[in-house]
């Protein structure tokens, strides 16, 4: 009777471990999407910030100069 219900709790332990390997997949693929848009999003918004302190830099040291030529990133 003992390994009967070892065996039907092996069952169903067993049931529940191979019904979750879609979800995890699925779950893996979702953590990772997440992460990466965050990432690029990230990324592009501190790519902006360097590029206009950059510019503001490059300007001040152009104005030195006589002429006053001004510097834009494309």
């Amino acid at each position: 009777m003992k390994i009967r219900l070892e065996l039907t709790q092996f069952k169903s332990i067993l049931k529940d471990k191979i019904g979750h390997k879609g979800q995890t997949l699925v779950e893996f693929v979702l953590l990772l999407a997440v992460i990466s848009m965050l990432s690029y999003g990230f990324v592009s918004i501190m790519n902006r910030n360097i590029g206009a302190y950059w510019e503001h830099a490059v300007n001040l040291i152009i104005h030195d100069e006589p002429g006053g030529k001004t510097a834009q990133i494309e």
